[in-house]
C-alpha cells in the first residue's frame, strides 16, 4: 500500500546511509507523530507508522534489504531468505515461491529437494509430523520407519514421529499417534510409582512426577527407596521451583521443595522454595513470587559480582560492558551520562568510538556495519588500515573484516554474500583464496569446506556430484576419518562400529572389522563393548554415543570425574568433561550452557 506522503517529506524519513550502509538501531519519528520506525520495520509489508509511511512504496522501492532477507519481485517489500521456496507466500506478488524460479534453484547446504522440485526440507523437518513437502516426501512412512532420529529427537511408538526430547511428559500431545505419555511412561515402567515418602538427613522425596506450575515438564521420579532414578532437569523451568504434585488425583503444593538444594548459579528466594538464576537478583524484575529479589535493603547492600557495577539509583548491577554501550540500563540513566563516559575506560573486549562516549565491541568494528552512534567504526580511512582480529579476513574492498570461515564458504552459498563488496561470493577473488586451517578447496577450486564435511556422502560443494565423486577418489580422508570401501566416501572414525552405516555401502559396520580388541583410532576412548571407540568428550554428555549406553554410565560419569588433559568438566555438578579452549567461545556445548555462563567468562578473562 502506498501511502499519501509528500515528496519532500518522504525522502526526510528514508532510513540514512553511512557507506551505504544504514544504522539498526536508530527510530525513525513517524511524521504522524504516532511513534517511530526501526530499519528493521520498514517495507515489511505491515504499518508500524498509523499512516503507513515507513511501507511507502517509493521509500522501499528506494531501500536495499537488510542482511538475511530477499525482495520480492515487485521490488518494494523484502522477506527472511530462509522462507524462499516453503510453500508459504509472504511476497504479495507470489515472487518468493514462483514455481519456475524454485524448481532451477539449488537447495542449501543439509537440505533436500522435494520431488515436487519446488520446496526443500531440512533435517528437524523430517519425520516431524507434519508434512513440509506439498508432496509429502519428508513424511514418507517407509523413510520415516528407517529414519534414526537426531540424539536430542526421541521416536514415537508409531516408528514415524519424532520429537524433541525435552517435550516429553510435558503435559502436551506431540506424538500424531497420542502414544507420547505411554511411551515415556514405559521408559520407566520398572520403577514402583506410589505416594510413598522416604526421609533422609538432607530431602524428603515421594515416588511421583512433579510438574512445574509455569511449564509442566519431569523434574524426577524416585524409586520406593528415595532414589532419584530418572532425572529431567534440562526440561525443568528452573525459575520456578513450586512443583504442582499429583498425588490421587489430589493437587498439592510440593512444600517438601524447601528442602530441596539450589542448582549451582542459583539462590534461594525468602520463602525457602523457589530457586532463581543468580543474575536475576536486583534486575529490577520480579522473579521470587515473595518479591525478596528485589528488596530495596538487601539490593543496596549487596555487592555486586565481579565484572558489574551498581547503579546508584534503583541499586541494580549492571556489567561493565554495559556501562557507555548506547542503551541505557540503569533507570537513572547514569550508565550513559555524557560526563562519564567521556574518562570511562572501555574493557579489554571494546574500544572507544571517536565521540569519546560510546564502548564498542572489537568485533563490530569495521564489520560493514555501524555500531558507533557517529559511524566512526565504519570510518573508510580507519578501516583501509584496519587490521582484523584473529580468525577475521578482509573482503576485497579492504574496508570490511568478516571471519575467515565465512570467506568463500559453502555454507552461505546461495544465502547472499558476507562482504557488501560480494568478494566472499567472487569465483575470481575466491579462486586465488587460501582456505582457513581444517578447511579445503572443492574441486571448482572456488568454494571453501571444512575438511569434516567434503567427501561425506553428502552434496557440499554446490551440487557438483559427479565432479565431487572423482575428486574424493583421490582424497586423502586425514587422521580422523577414513575412507569407505566404495572408494569416494570419508567417515569419521568414532561412526565405525557404531551399529548404524554412515557409508553408502555399509563397510563403516562391516562385521569383519568390528570386531572385540579392535585398537581405537587416537584421540577416542573404546566403549565398554570392547567394539566401538567415541571421543572423550562424547562420554557423559547427557546423549548415548555407545551402542551400549556405557558412555553414560552412573559410574563414570561422576561429580568428582578426571577429565583428560586439556579438558575440564562443565562445572562442579556437571560430569560432562570438554575442551579447555571451548569454554567462553560463543558456542554452547555443555548441556545446562555453563560453559557459556557470563559470571564465569567475565571472571575468565
Amino acid at each position: 500500500m502506498s501511502s499519501e506522503i509528500n515528496g519532500d517529506k518522504a525522502f526526510n524519513i528514508i532510513p540514512r546511509w553511512v557507506d551505504g550502509h544504514h544504522s539498526s538501531r536508530e527510530c525513525r519519528e513517524c511524521l504522524d507523530g504516532s511513534g517511530c520506525a526501526y530499519m528493521s520495520e520498514f517495507c515489511d509489508g505491515y504499518n508500524t507508522c498509523d499512516n503507513g509511511e515507513d511501507e511507502n512504496e517509493d521509500i522501499c522501492r528506494e531501500l536495499e534489504c537488510r542482511k538475511g532477507f530477499m525482495k520480492c519481485k515487485d521490488g518494494i517489500h523484502c522477506f527472511p531468505e530462509y522462507t524462499l521456496c516453503d510453500n508459504i507466500l509472504y511476497c504479495k506478488d507470489g515472487s518468493d515461491d514462483d514455481q519456475e524460479m524454485c524448481k532451477n534453484r539449488t537447495c542449501p547446504t543439509d537440505t533436500t529437494k522435494c520431488s515436487d522440485g519446488i520446496a526443500c526440507f531440512s533435517p528437524k523437518e523430517r519425520c516431524d509430523g507434519y508434512e513440509f513437502c506439498k508432496t509429502g516426501d519428508d513424511e514418507d512412512t517407509v523413510m520415516c520407519k528407517a529414519y534414526v532420529c537426531p540424539k536430542w529427537k526421541w521416536k514415537c511408538a508409531d516408528d514415524q514421529q519424532c520429537v524433541f526430547k525435552q517435550r516429553l511428559c510435558d503435559g502436551y500431545q506431540d506424538c500424531n499417534d497420542k502414544t507420547k505419555l505411554n511411551r515415556a511412561e514405559k521408559r520407566t515402567s520398572h520403577e514402583r510409582i506410589d505416594d510413598k515418602a522416604t526421609t533422609s538427613k538432607k530431602k524428603t522425596r515421594h515416588s511421583f512426577s512433579v510438574q512445574s506450575t509455569s511449564n509442566p515438564s519431569v523434574c524426577f521420579l524416585c524409586n520406593e527407596n528415595g532414589q532419584e532414578a530418572f532425572h529431567e532437569s534440562s526440561t525443568f523451568d528452573t525459575r520456578v521451583r513450586e512443583c504442582a504434585v499429583k498425588l490421587n488425583d489430589t493437587l498439592l503444593l510440593a512444600k517438601l521443595s524447601a528442602a530441596w538444594e539450589c542448582d549451582s548459579g542459583q539462590v534461594k528466594c525468602d520463602d525457602g522454595i523457589q530457586c532463581i538464576s543468580k543474575l536475576s537478583v536486583c534486575d529490577k524484575r520480579t522473579d521470587c513470587h515473595d518479591t525478596s529479589d528485589e528488596n530495596e535493603d538487601m539490593c543496596k547492600a549487596r555487592v555486586c559480582p565481579y565484572g558489574s557495577k551498581k547503579c546508584s539509583y534503583d541499586y541494580s548491577c549492571v556489567y561493565e560492558v554495559q556501562w557507555c554501550n548506547g542503551p541505557y540500563d540503569c533507570s537513572s540513566r547514569e550508565d550513559e551520562d555524557p560526563d562519564k563516559c567521556l574518562t570511562y575506560v572501555c574493557p579489554e573486549v571494546k574500544r572507544k568510538c571517536a565521540d569519546d562516549q560510546q564502548c564498542v565491541y572489537k568485533e563490530g568494528w569495521c564489520n560493514g556495519y555501524p555500531d558507533c552512534w557517529d559511524s566512526s567504526d565504519e570510518d573508510p580511512g580507519f578501516c583501509r588500515d584496519y587490521k582484523c582480529l584473529p580468525g577475521f579476513v578482509k573482503c576485497k574492498d579492504g574496508l570490511q573484516c568478516i571471519r575467515s570461515v565465512d570467506m568463500c564458504s559453502v555454507i552461505y552459498s546461495g544465502q547472499g554474500t558476507q562482504c557488501n563488496d560480494g568478494s566472499d561470493k567472487d569465483d575470481d577473488y575466491c579462486s586465488a583464496y587460501e582456505c582457513p586451517r581444517y578447511f579445503v578447496k572443492c574441486p571448482n577450486g572456488n568454494v571453501c569446506v571444512h575438511e569434516s564435511m567434503i567427501c561425506s556422502g553428502e552434496q557440499m560443494c554446490n551440487g557438483e556430484s559427479e565432479d565431487e565423486q572423482e575428486f574424493c577418489k583421490t582424497y586423502n580422508c586425514g587422521d580422523i576419518m577414513s575412507k569407505c570401501d566404495n572408494g569416494y566416501q570419508c567417515v569419521h572414525d568414532y561412526k565405525k562400529c557404531d551399529g548404524f552405516a554412515d557409508c553408502s555401502d555399509g563397510s563403516d559396520e562391516n562385521p569383519e572389522i568390528c570386531i572385540e580388541n579392535r585398537i581405537c583410532p587416537v584421540g577416542t576412548v573404546k566403549c565398554n563393548n570392547d567394539v566401538q571407540c567415541i571421543y572423550a568428550f562424547q562420554f557423559c554428555n547427557g546423549y548415548h554415543e555407545c551402542s551400549d549406553k556405557s558412555d553414560e554410565n552412573p559410574k563414570i560419569c561422576t561429580k568428582d570425574r578426571d577429565c583428560h588433559n586439556g579438558m575440564s568438566r562443565c562445572s562442579n555438578n556437571n560430569p560432562h568433561c570438554i575442551y579447555d579452549s571451548w569454554f567462553c567461545n560463543d558456542d554452547v556445548d555443555c548441556k545446562n550452557r555453563e560453559d557459556e555462563n557470563p559470571n564465569f567468562c567475565l571472571n575468565r578473562m
